[in-house]
């Protein structure tokens, strides 16, 4: 039975329109290891926490705890306020899911001008 932290991972790969060997293929890992991960609750390797949060577009400590930077949890993210790096992230998933294109390979430029 996969445990909170596999949910979590399973959940949050199958937001950003990844399935499992995608996620496999960004972290440099086998797609039996994103299994183990997402069933059986074995937390990957610290080197691989950060390939596995940008994949997917969260971060590495939503990854560890469920809790969002700012110390919310998950399950009140609708009344938190969003970052740019919110926005970019959604904009990445959505551009992957609607080209196909893996999320990994997805990148977004943003510049700000100063007047």
């Amino acid at each position: 039975m996969a445990s909170s932290s596999g949910k979590r991972l399973a959940k949050a790969r199958a937001e950003a329109g990844m399935n499992a060997s995608d996620l496999a293929r960004a972290a440099g890992v086998s797609s039996t290891a994103v299994w183990n991960w997402e069933k059986n609750g074995t937390m990957p390797r610290e080197d691989k926490i950060a390939l596995i949060a940008k994949a997917i577009g969260v971060s590495t400590e939503f990854l560890r705890t469920g809790l969002f930077s700012d110390g919310q949890a998950a399950h009140t993210s609708p009344g938190r306020g969003k970052t740019v790096a919110d926005v970019i992230a959604g904009a990445q998933r959505e551009i992957s899911q609607i080209t196909g294109v893996p999320i990994d390979r997805v990148k977004i430029r943003v510049e700000f001008e100063s007047d």
